[in-house]
């Protein structure tokens, strides 16, 4: 079995200025600065997914090139909001202990799978010290669709995707597991929304006394 965990929300915190560092890279290189109606547009919740969207808004061509202007100068907003180490992207409480716990277990294998880029991802884990050395690491700048992220995350550490459980904190990532067909486990600050969405299996921390009971519940 593999464990499969998103990274923005779950693994770590700083949604505060990861956000706003993406948004203001799209209005940088793609002339448009996201707002509440735009985003009621999206239905796929992933960076290319996102670059494609205000492509389309804004009569552009989507090409892998503007994808890498946007995912340079996200990276760049990054690198000016978090200079130093620990201060900014903070682990989640839990992250680190779990996935060592799991990593050092026969019974289970760890994978990442994460909407956001592989360049801006690595960094903001590196910055929050959590250990990804020998855990594959899926993106949005392998696939577009985030159940497409998690399946071949899961591939790469060796197993089917139904023999994956997903540890995540959006609805989003509640709907490529529905879509997928495999267990879903809640967490994060937006738990009552899950909660709202009919998602039952819910953690309040990434702390192996919480987490652990819990998928081992759903094996």
């Amino acid at each position: 079995m593999v464990i499969v965990f998103d990274v923005d929300g779950t693994l770590i915190g700083g949604e505060e200025q990861d956000w706003p560092s993406f948004d203001q890279a799209l209005e940088s290189e793609l002339g448009l600065m996201p707002d509440e109606a735009f985003w009621k547009t999206i239905t796929e919740v992933t960076g290319k997914a996102i670059v494609r969207s205000v492509c389309e808004v804004q009569g552009l061509e989507f090409t892998d090139e503007i994808v890498e202007r946007v995912n340079r100068t996200y990276l760049q907003n990054l690198r000016k909001a978090a200079p130093f180490k620990n201060t900014v992207f903070l682990p989640k409480p839990g992250a680190v202990e779990i996935l060592n716990m799991l990593k050092s277990t026969p019974i289970f294998d760890v994978a990442i799978a994460t909407g956001d880029f592989a360049e801006t991802s690595k960094f903001k884990l590196q910055s929050a010290g959590i250990p990804t050395t020998g855990i594959p690491h899926v993106s949005a700048s392998d696939r577009e669709i985030r159940a497409d992220i998690i399946s071949l995350a899961a591939e790469k550490a060796g197993y089917q995707v139904h023999d994956a459980i997903y540890v995540g904190d959006g609805l989003w990532d509640m709907r490529a597991c529905e879509q997928l067909d495999i267990p879903f486990i809640g967490t994060g600050r937006n738990i009552d929304k899950l909660k709202a969405a009919g998602v039952e299996s819910i953690v309040t921390s990434l702390e192996p006394t919480v987490l652990l009971p819990m998928i081992q519940r759903l094996v």
